[in-house]
């Protein structure tokens, strides 16, 4: 398995300089923290089999090299803002009737490993989370799909792995906030189980700064969740639906030289457990 538990996930020490979470130019409410985990979701559509939502989190400093790095590689390619499921269908700014008609030893391949290089995963932490919709479907009574949609399991999931991240390896003074691709219809409701989980179930949740859901277009690091997710939610796929594909170069370099990242599967155990509690209080 590619993941690994890992609770040291930064080399740097010290206080790093505050960082405003939202792109300075459209940002209204700023919210300050040291550290920040962007995260999106991959697959949570009716048609998909497999969902997930993660993201990395790092220290804002090394936020504004990565964001350097990131759109240098965008300008080389000519490519405005990433994203993966264009990329693997070759739709939008990847087109093949644009320049991405040459061969993927020529194009494709290159691209992906400069992007992955400018995302430098040794520098920071992944986490994620995983959910099977047949699972879901199979075992979440109807009645309850339109207020208990899979991403909401998999964005309760992902806070308390992050929650865990928050005071397991990060510095006591210290905060971790949260930013999430925009999922429009789906933000009120997501932002109230964030606040109930931080302000009456976990310890510690005085580490827990804010949350925000922000535009992959104007946040960059959005754009680096949205790589992650879509490879964890294949490299899911691939385990629990035993697929007998391989698994994918692009997640195997997410997790190669040392990468450290967190997996959790929400297994159908689980969401009957959860259904028995909804049933019988």
């Amino acid at each position: 398995m590619c993941t690994n538990n890992g609770r040291d996930f930064s080399n740097e020490s010290g206080v790093w300089a505050v960082s405003c979470i939202a792109h300075p130019a459209a940002s209204v409410a700023r919210l300050l923290a040291v550290f920040i985990a962007y995260m999106d979701e991959s697959g949570t559509h009716d048609e998909s089999e497999f969902a997930a939502l993660a993201g990395y989190v790092d220290h804002s400093s090394g936020w504004t090299q990565f964001e350097t790095a990131w759109k240098a590689v965008l300008v080389k390619y000519r490519v405005s803002e990433f994203h993966m499921t264009d990329f693997e269908n070759r739709y939008g700014e990847f087109d093949w009737q644009k320049y991405w008609f040459l061969p993927d030893k020529e194009l494709r391949h290159p691209f992906m490993c400069d992007i992955i290089h400018a995302l430098d995963p040794p520098k920071r932490l992944r986490v994620g989370c995983t959910i099977s919709l047949r699972d879901y479907r199979e075992i979440i009574p109807e009645c309850f799909h339109k207020d208990y949609s899979p991403y909401y399991f998999l964005f309760a999931k992902c806070i308390e792995q992050l929650w865990r991240v928050s005071f397991l390896g990060i510095p006591p003074d210290e905060e971790l906030a949260f930013v999430f691709d925009e999922k429009l219809g789906f933000e009120g409701r997501a932002t109230a189980i964030f606040l109930a989980l931080r302000d009456r179930r976990f310890p510690y949740s005085d580490r827990m700064g804010g949350i925000q859901f922000a535009s992959s277009k104007k946040v960059v690091p959005l754009q680096a969740a949205d790589l992650v997710a879509f490879e964890y939610r294949k490299y899911g796929e691939r385990e629990v639906h035993k697929t007998g594909r391989p698994v994918r170069w692009p997640m195997l370099k997410l997790c190669a030289n040392g990468a450290k990242g967190m997996l959790h599967h929400i297994h159908s155990d689980s969401l009957k457990s959860w259904v028995a509690r909804q049933t019988y209080g």
